[in-house]
């Protein structure tokens, strides 16, 4: 591009970039002022509510719970979507069509369906039998299994187009 074409898009994009950015930039602007009272600006600034925030044991437990479980999630995503898209390509079983066509499912169906399908199948509201991702007794297991099928769909994809891909 000429240089004042490439200037005028580089200004565009840099403007919707700015405006779409504008209010995560108010948020972290509210979280550390002192004190934001009838102007254009805090008066003052500190980091006092990031410090109590992180310093939680709440908040310490949760990002622990939340790095655990996407790390479970995605030792899962990895295994199950390598094999199945493994299976897809490299073996061309009878039944792959159907088994990639099920890996996507979870792309369809609603997360709240998922979730309420996963509720009633493993509490035990409906059976007596005990498993091992019963909520009721430690929810973890189900929290990983959950987040983990409803990745699975963008593993099984990208892992079948790098198959393909290679020889």
């Amino acid at each position: 591009m000429a240089p004042w074409p490439l200037f005028a898009a580089y200004l565009f994009i840099g403007t919707v970039i700015l405006i779409s950015v504008l209010p995560h930039i108010s948020v972290l602007m509210v979280a550390s002022s002192k004190r934001w009272f009838l102007s254009v600006l805090p008066e003052s600034f500190t980091f006092e509510f990031f410090r109590r925030a992180v310093g939680s044991e709440m908040t310490q437990t949760a990002l622990f719970n939340s790095f655990a479980l996407s790390l479970c999630a995605s030792v899962i995503d990895l295994l199950a979507g390598f094999a199945i898209a493994w299976l897809c390509v490299r073996k061309r079983i009878a039944g792959s069509g159907l088994l990639d066509t099920l890996s996507m499912l979870p792309l369809a169906v609603p997360g709240i369906i998922i979730a309420f399908g996963y509720l009633g199948c493993f509490s035990g509201l409906f059976n007596d039998t005990f498993t091992f991702l019963n909520p009721r007794i430690n929810p973890m297991a189900l929290l990983a299994v959950s987040y983990a099928i409803r990745r699975l769909p963008y593993m099984v994809r990208a892992a079948h187009s790098g198959l393909e891909q290679t020889s």
